[in-house]
């Protein structure tokens, strides 16, 4: 009798997972990315020109008035700023520390403290000295160095009012330039209208630690913003006698 032998019985493996389908990723839409690009376009016009008609994906919007300066006339002053910031440091790198430098249309702005009346006269001929300077307001007092302790004192008094006019609807605050110096608060830039500068002034006032408000503010019709101040000669600081020392 013949024996058979059974042919082993095939093992099961485990079968393989099942591919996961995914969802497919979208096409790129070639238009939305135009329009995009032209919503960022538009935005960055919007803050640098008046106000003006912006056609966007088939809407149209009016862009309010950033800041009342031209975009010429921003960056003509961020570099006259630049080159009387430079000037002061070459002439003494104390002058450069303790001197504010604020330009607006070509207005500058001297604030801080200064140790002698020759620095003050020298901080002023620095600052004629940048091209396209138009007239030079001399806020610098005769006084000691403030320290760490006024700075901050000083820096938080800053901080305060910019926050509050940035969260008033009725100013526009980046008309403003704001330098405090030992509770003094001087404002330089343009305002809408004289309501919008006594604003301004009542806000600042109210801040605690501020000792007075000085405003060199114009509004946008002050036929002075178009205006050309005579140069003072080699030996004035441009405004006369110096402002008494202050205490401390």
């Amino acid at each position: 009798m013949s024996t058979f032998l059974r042919a082993p019985r095939a093992r099961a493996y485990p079968r393989a997972p099942r591919a996961r389908a995914y969802p497919r990723a979208p096409r790129a839409r070639p238009w939305a990315a135009r329009v995009a690009v032209a919503g960022v376009l538009a935005a960055l016009a919007a803050a640098c020109s008046p106000a003006v008609p912006i056609v966007a994906a088939g809407a149209v919007t009016t862009a309010a008035v950033a800041e009342e300066r031209t975009t010429r006339d921003a960056l003509t002053d961020i570099e006259i700023e630049t080159t009387i910031n430079n000037n002061l440091l070459n002439a003494s790198p104390e002058l450069f520390r303790r001197v504010g430098v604020d330009v607006v249309e070509g207005r500058v702005l001297l604030s801080g403290a200064v140790s002698r009346q020759d620095q003050r006269i020298e901080a002023v001929k620095q600052a004629w000295a940048a091209p396209g300077v138009r007239e030079v307001i001399n806020e610098l007092s005769l006084a000691g160095d403030p320290g760490i302790q006024r700075y901050s004192q000083d820096l938080w008094i800053t901080t305060q009012l910019r926050s509050r006019m940035v969260a008033d609807a009725g100013i526009r605050s980046i008309n403003y330039n704001i330098e405090t110096h030992r509770g003094v608060v001087n404002l330089i830039g343009l305002a809408r209208s004289p309501q919008e500068l006594q604003r301004v002034t009542r806000i600042a006032a109210a801040i605690p630690g501020v000792t007075s408000v000085v405003s060199h503010v114009l509004s946008i019709d002050d036929p002075r913003r178009l205006a050309q101040t005579p140069r003072p000669d080699g030996n004035s600081d441009g405004f006369g006698p110096a402002p008494a020392p202050a205490a401390g």
